[in-house]
């Protein structure tokens, strides 16, 4: 198959940028890269260098993480950059999952990237998010990797060496491309086209809720079940007639496979809470948007906003703290949705210690709605 020039062009350029990159790491060890040895506190290679490495604070222009991207994809070898860029219309970017055993998976794998090319993609990822939710899904995957081995056995698609990670298109300031990491426990679909961002659709979860990595106590998803609590814990019987909609917990309606569903809306809406309880509902849903770059944050709350009279609060599940619960806030294009899970291992999988939870802007899955790009196509539940 021919190149195009303009692919050409661009290979040229990642290869520079990685020359460039590794000229200036003063702690690279060999040419090629190297591999660390093992940190206190951390279960693997990967988790070390996630760990341990603090990128350089980006602007989060367009131009610097075009840049961010370019130098990751020129720190990899041919085979792993095969690997790791695909063309935006592949298959690749719809086929998402939080399951751990996935069978063949596009991307290159973060086990098999040395720890120059972890801090390239650490690089890439504090660029592509703001400083809170670089640090969220960071300790996210660490907490993943404190299952990677159960009882001196593999387990299989858990952990920080298993995640992959995928560029879709040619990273450009001025043109659309997206990026990938997926994995069990952080699935972030990020769409980038000019000034245009869409971190949907994106997921995170927890296993266990609370974990220490390293001597640092960790609770990377303490806002999104605590504050949802302090908000149904608010509600007067009446608006709590309205707002629990079931006395078990539900599951994810809008998870990975799901794209274009819409679900029935369910709950209280905005416009029959008070000015405190508002607070509160924008202050939960500001967990996901909280995770952009500043501007795209402000943008995503501003849009959510003009909505929140309709936005509906839903809550599945007993009262009280600490119980087994899903809830779902879901507006005119966004829905957020929280479940705990049964599934387990070593505690015969205590659903409250399980969480999940997904971000949809359904007018913008993957980059669609843009400007100049058409919505994407919605169906009915």
């Amino acid at each position: 198959m021919r190149q195009s020039l303009a692919s050409v062009f661009f290979c040229a350029f990642c290869v520079l940028a990685a020359a460039g990159a590794s000229a200036g790491d003063g702690d690279t060890g060999s040419a090629g890269g190297s591999f660390a040895t093992l940190a206190a506190g951390y279960e693997s290679r990967a988790g070390a260098v996630l760990g341990t490495y603090r990128p350089a604070p980006p602007d989060r222009s367009p131009e610097t993480m075009a840049r961010a991207a370019a130098r990751f994809l020129g720190s990899l070898n041919d085979a792993q950059r095969r690997a790791a860029r695909h063309d935006l219309t592949s298959p690749e970017r719809h086929s998402w999952t939080n399951a751990p055993v996935r069978g063949v998976a596009g991307g290159v794998a973060l086990g098999d990237l040395d720890d120059v090319q972890l801090r390239a993609f650490s690089d890439l990822l504090a660029a592509l998010l703001s400083a809170k939710g670089y640090a969220k899904v960071r300790d996210v995957m660490l907490g993943d990797d404190l299952r990677a081995t159960i009882g001196g056995e593999r387990n299989e698609g858990v952990g920080i060496e298993a995640f992959r990670f995928v560029v879709f298109g040619d990273p450009s300031a001025r043109s659309r491309w997206a990026v990938q990491l997926d994995g069990h426990h952080v699935a972030l679909n990020v769409s980038l086209d000019g000034e245009a961002y869409s971190l949907s659709p994106s997921f995170m979860g927890t296993y266990p809720q609370a974990f220490t990595v390293a001597g640092v106590a960790l609770r990377p998803l303490a806002a999104e079940t605590d504050l949802a609590h302090d908000l149904v814990g608010s509600l007067t019987p009446e608006q709590r007639a309205l707002a629990v909609i079931a006395d078990r917990r539900g599951a994810l309606r809008v998870g990975p496979g799901r794209d274009g569903v819409v679900p029935e809306p369910a709950g209280i809406p905005g416009g029959l809470l008070t000015g405190t309880q508002r607070e509160k509902l924008v202050a939960l849903a500001s967990q996901w948007f909280d995770l952009m770059p500043p501007d795209h944050a402000r943008a995503q709350k501003a849009r959510f906003l003009d909505g929140l009279g309709e936005t509906r609060f839903a809550w599945s599940g007993p009262l009280a703290a600490g119980s087994d619960v899903s809830w779902s806030v879901q507006g005119p294009s966004i829905v957020i949705e929280y479940a705990n899970d049964a599934r387990g291992g070593a505690d015969a999988g205590n659903p409250v210690d399980h969480v999940h939870t997904v971000f949809r802007d359904l007018d913008r899955d993957y980059g669609s709605g843009f400007p100049g790009r058409s919505r994407s196509h919605r169906k009915a539940e």
